[in-house]
């Protein structure tokens, strides 16, 4: 089994800011409770540089999630339908979100 061990690697990937690992490497082992926690903290954060900040990533995790996770999906869409409604649909439909351009006021 090539997979990593989570305490082992998570500290190192927060350390040099590889974050978007963070939330793969808990995808992989199932831990999809702490990969939107994480997406969610950063992603509703004040540090609009760093790298999970926006609903964009936590809209892809919660594509890919579907179905077999609903009650997760509907628990972490909801900060996602509170700041961008529109770019929000595309949780539930599969759809690409809207274009970046077609913001709505945070």
């Amino acid at each position: 089994d090539a997979r990593c061990d989570v305490a082992a690697a998570e500290p190192l990937l927060r350390e040099y800011g590889m974050f978007h690992e963070v939330v793969a490497l808990y995808c992989s082992h199932g831990r999809h409770r702490e990969a939107l926690e994480l997406l969610a903290e950063h992603g509703q954060g004040r540090d609009e540089g760093h790298p999970l900040h926006g609903v964009q990533p936590t809209v892809e995790y919660l594509q890919d999630l579907g179905g077999d996770h609903e009650a997760l999906v509907f628990e972490f869409s909801r900060w996602v339908l509170r700041s961008r409604p529109s770019q929000a649909m595309a949780i539930f439909t599969g759809a690409p979100p809207p274009s970046p351009s077609g913001r709505e006021a945070a």
